[in-house]
């Protein structure tokens, strides 16, 4: 029972994750001191809400739960240090403790490659990809057909913004598994990034018309067509998952991923034309921008202690728009940070064009 719990639990879906923890609370019912069964069924809340198929308020004190009991009964269990450390990095928000955990873990069982990779993913997500890398090696020598791990190596290049190599691994997994959904999801998005928008888009549409009930990839699709330049269509599909009952839960961050790939549409003012003063017709409203000033992109995200990540990200990405956009309207553009003060430099457009 706990060897199937394990070969589900790397299929990555929800009916993949919901076998495994039947096939652990078996395990745990015929000896209820199994303690790497125990920490297999908190593994399984961890990855149910991880892919949002529970609530993250159920899934992860469950999955805290399990692993302390399960380090109860066997205090240099691994795993159990590794389930610990995941929910300390998605619940909890406690990323010193989580990397604590991980490292743990790996020093009670330095040859397992899931730790490994989950410890790759938690130094890649505070901005350290550079670290990452080696360990991601380590744990494909470890077990070189685990395609989560694989797949983390992917999750590896595309932070380091080295698309083709993403790419070329994405591919490689859904040679051997063509139905592992989600890497077909990344590699639609990998795509996409990179500015390949038809096969990209391929890829999501696809995902969305076979996965009609998963929310996250009907977003993500909304969000490609908004990347590629298809708004009306990703105002649309949005617009509709939110109008209609959701048939999953719908994460915020996916739809804010959406909006943030739309521009606000502007029309021309009554009796106005294209080189005359427009209105501004978005909900949330206008900046104006004088004849002579820059347009400046500000963020008010941090840039220091444990979540520096996520404002490090953000600037990454107007730098990337900055870079491949250039000039705006024959405005130069520039990157502005600093606190409060940014909302109120938030920027769009001249005194004749209103952007969002």
């Amino acid at each position: 029972e706990y060897l199937a719990g394990r070969f589900w639990l790397n299929q990555r879906s929800e009916d993949a994750f919901r076998n495994a923890l039947g096939h652990f609370e078996e395990a745990v019912r015929w000896d209820s001191a199994f303690a790497m069964a125990i920490n297999g069924m908190a593994d399984c809340y961890i990855l149910l809400g991880s892919y949002q198929y529970l609530p993250p308020l159920e899934a992860y004190p469950r999955a805290r739960d399990l692993a302390t009991r399960a380090l109860e009964l066997d205090p240099a269990l691994g795993e159990a240090h590794a389930v610990l450390g995941l929910v300390q990095r998605q619940y909890d928000w406690n990323f010193d403790a989580a990397l604590e955990s991980l490292q743990r873990a790996i020093e009670l069982n330095p040859n397992d490659a899931l730790t490994l990779q989950r410890l790759a993913g938690t130094l890649r997500l505070l901005g350290r990809v550079e670290e990452a890398f080696p360990l991601n090696r380590e744990a494909l020598a470890l077990d070189p057909l685990n395609l989560p791990v694989r797949r983390g190596m992917a999750f590896n290049h595309e932070y380091a913004r080295e698309y083709d190599q993403a790419v070329s691994i994405l591919e490689q997994i859904l040679t051997i598994d063509p139905d592992f959904f989600y890497a077909k999801q990344n590699l639609g998005r990998v795509l996409i990034s990179r500015g390949d928008y038809d096969e990209g888009l391929r890829h999501l549409e696809s995902l969305a018309s076979l996965h009609k009930d998963n929310t996250e990839f009907s977003l993500f699709l909304a969000w490609g067509y908004a990347v590629a330049g298809r708004e009306d269509e990703a105002r649309e599909r949005l617009e509709e998952m939110l109008r209609e009952p959701s048939p999953g839960p719908i994460d915020p961050v996916d739809v804010a991923m959406v909006f943030a790939g739309c521009a606000a549409p502007v029309a021309p003012a009554e009796g106005g034309d294209e080189g005359g003063a427009l209105e501004c017709t978005d909900e949330i409203g206008c900046v104006e921008v004088g004849p002579d000033e820059p347009i400046r992109i500000g963020y008010m995200l941090t840039i220091s202690g444990a979540t520096a990540f996520l404002g490090e990200d953000s600037l990454g990405g107007i730098e990337i728009a900055i870079d491949e956009r250039g000039d705006l309207l024959g405005h130069y553009c520039a990157a502005f940070f600093g606190g409060h003060a940014v909302g109120e430099d938030v920027v769009v457009h001249d005194a004749h064009h209103r952007l969002h």
